[in-house]
């Protein structure tokens, strides 16, 4: 260096790895005098983008009852990002129903009462992330979750209205696949539930023996079954 206040450049060949680096510099003027100690600069290398090793909605829920949800974030990379941008819309454009969407805000592991996208059926997040090195995510991650806000209805029939033999057998056909239904869930005036079967979770057959002759009555009550969503009837 010939002179003062005059800044520099310093080119390093090879080029320096990702991680943390130091430069240790001193001077020494025409009259060979040394600085001591040494000018010191430690700053770090970052060249790769973060990487998300989950990002799932509900805690990775297969179904939800509510189209407000939560997105859970984790990360496998040795920079946690600092920032993130969380859309409805697969371009991560502002989707309209979340004011931080669309936009870069300070990095989270949970995102509380996200709206999705309003109806029933799949909904999608979508979600970038960079560090602060500004190295953001190229393709952004997604989780999809089903909603299903609907309650399964049902109906109750039987072959005939008039039998003349025992036992007899009735059909209970729901909306959509229910779970958690036993024989036990059914109420039967004058009769017994002897066994209730089904092959897909929508139609069951309920075997009844009647007390006696007369009208036998059948009612499923509500809150005994529910959908894979969790939808009680």
């Amino acid at each position: 260096f010939n002179s003062l206040n005059e800044d520099y450049t310093l080119t390093v060949s090879p080029s320096l790895t990702d991680g943390s680096h130091t430069i240790n510099v001193r001077a020494t003027d025409i009259a060979n005098n040394t600085s001591d100690p040494y000018a010191t600069q430690t700053f770090t290398i970052d060249t790769k983008a973060p990487t998300v090793g989950s990002f799932v909605i509900n805690s990775g829920a297969t179904y939800s009852t509510n189209s407000i949800v939560n997105l859970n974030i984790a990360t496998s990379d040795s920079w946690t990002p600092v920032e993130m941008m969380i859309s409805n819309n697969s371009d991560l454009s502002p989707d309209g129903l979340n004011v931080s969407s669309g936009t870069w805000v300070t990095y989270l592991t949970t995102v509380s009462n996200w709206n999705l996208v309003d109806g029933q059926g799949d909904k999608t997040v979508y979600a970038k992330f960079r560090d602060a090195g500004l190295n953001a995510s190229e393709s952004p991650t997604n989780d999809t979750i089903i909603v299903d806000t609907i309650k399964p209805t049902l109906t109750i029939t039987s072959a005939s209205n008039l039998y003349n033999s025992s036992p007899i057998e009735v059909e209970i056909k729901f909306s959509e696949a229910a779970t958690g239904f036993t024989k036990e869930d059914l109420e039967v005036t004058n009769g017994i539930v002897n066994w209730l079967s089904t092959t897909d979770n929508i139609t069951y057959t309920a075997n009844i023996t009647p007390s006696s002759e007369g009208e036998v009555g059948v009612t499923l009550l509500s809150d005994k079954v529910t959908d894979l969503a969790g939808n009680a009837n």
